[in-house]
């Protein structure tokens, strides 16, 4: 049925279909097996049953993952209905287990955990795209949160299809897609219904105090409602896409990643909010984190950036100077890490992957002063590692050129 004067994303096609055209599209752009993130509610279920009956691209390499965050008594025993299930369909299942600390846990926090765990996970059993369960209600959702919270169109466009892994340096390598995007939960309950199973209904899925809830409320009460944000969103996914190309490009052609974790900028950064966006990943590509820096933080630094006199400035773990006629970005040294915590774990600083055994590496030893600072080093030794910068700069150029593909950016 359509909903106000638009028509329901999925109403054109039935779920089957629906699915099928899109895990085709999204499975397309990794190699190896497919992992499902299941958490037993509706929407994960249904993304394995029609893995499973509709997809025999997925159904012959996936495997699946249910995280139990440890934070509610039931969540054990829910995990093992899913792997119950995941065994009556033939598909690999593992339960991943979170230990919160003692502190009290935010979503942020069980949401770094989930994505961190499914990431380790994927990646250990050869899968590079892990799918989850977003619906077209998700998407509605997360335009009325970003709205209140006062996101520009660029965020309003809303989740994509695809995307990279929001934790880093346990996301690297990894993809996450999301084929239920085009289909309403309603549709996928019903498609359940039909095919007699069940699901997990989480009570917190239904408690006010937490602000998706208020807006899935709220869209509840006004139907009319997600079929306008659909129709602005269809406009804005078509923008984001091609501003998505415009900054893959740019990086294409003006940003060298080098050895020793530093990026050479032979251009100015791009006008306007091109800009922008290019400052926040140049900041989390040097710095090694998973978050970009403040909004408003990012606009007063490209703003520096066109001043005459600017010679350079720190900004979210990263550091950007002027050498010769390039710009060069790299970590802030100040916000380097312990060295000691090489031994603790082989990603180090989210930029280094250190080897064994620890050996000098003469293409560390020839560093620059200003990056010399911010590589691993133990006893004053300087440690074999190889620079994870090469690896995620693709990844992130891949991800802007995909989303750029109008099949995937579609919502109707």
């Amino acid at each position: 049925m359509p909903i106000g004067n638009v028509p329901f994303p999925s109403v054109a096609d039935t779920v089957e279909k629906t699915f099928l055209a899109a895990s085709r599209r999204l499975i397309g752009q990794a190699n190896g097996k497919v992992a499902l993130a299941l958490s037993g509610g509706g929407d994960s279920t249904a993304l394995l049953h029609l893995a499973v009956t509709v997809s025999p691209d997925i159904r012959s390499k996936c495997i699946a993952y249910t995280v139990d965050h440890g934070l509610r008594p039931e969540a054990r025993s829910e995990a093992e209905a899913v792997s119950a299930l995941c065994e009556r369909f033939g598909v690999p299942h593992k339960i991943l287990c979170w230990t919160p600390g003692a502190n009290k846990v935010s979503q942020a926090d069980a949401r770094r955990a989930r994505h961190a765990l499914l990431a380790d996970a994927a990646r250990a059993d050869g899968a590079h795209l892990i799918l989850t369960g977003h619906t077209c209600d998700d998407d509605a959702e997360t335009f009325l949160i970003r709205a209140r919270a006062g996101s520009g169109w660029y965020g309003l466009a809303g989740i994509q299809p695809l995307s990279l892994s929001p934790v880093w340096p346990e996301g690297r390598e990894v993809l996450i897609g999301r084929p239920l995007l085009s289909i309403s939960r309603e549709a996928l309950r019903d498609h359940l219904k039909r095919s007699a199973l069940t699901w997990i209904d989480d009570p917190s899925n239904d408690n006010p105090r937490f602000e998706r809830i208020r807006m899935r409320h709220l869209l509840a009460e006004a139907p009319h409602l997600a079929g306008r944000i659909f129709a602005i969103q269809k406009n804005l996914k078509q923008l984001r896409a091609a501003e998505d190309r415009l900054l893959a490009l740019w990086f294409e052609t003006n940003v060298a990643p080098m050895d020793d974790g530093t990026l050479r900028l032979d251009d100015d950064l791009p006008m306007g909010e091109t800009g922008v966006r290019a400052l926040s990943w140049l900041c989390q590509l040097a710095s090694g984190r998973d978050r970009p820096p403040r909004g408003d933080e990012l606009h007063r630094l490209v703003v520096r950036f066109r001043e005459p006199d600017f010679a350079g400035a720190t900004l979210g773990g990263a550091r950007f100077w002027k050498r010769s006629h390039s710009w060069w970005a790299g970590r802030d040294p100040g916000d380097v890490p312990n060295p000691t915590t090489v031994l603790e774990n082989p990603i180090w600083d989210g930029r280094f992957e250190v080897a064994q055994p620890f050996i000098e590496l003469s293409a560390i030893k020839e560093l620059q002063p200003n990056a010399r600072a911010a590589v691993p080093q133990k006893d004053g030794m300087r440690l074999a590692a190889s620079c994870l910068i090469h690896e995620r700069l693709q990844l992130v150029q891949r991800v802007l050129k995909i989303g750029s593909i109008p099949h995937l950016t579609s919502n109707s």
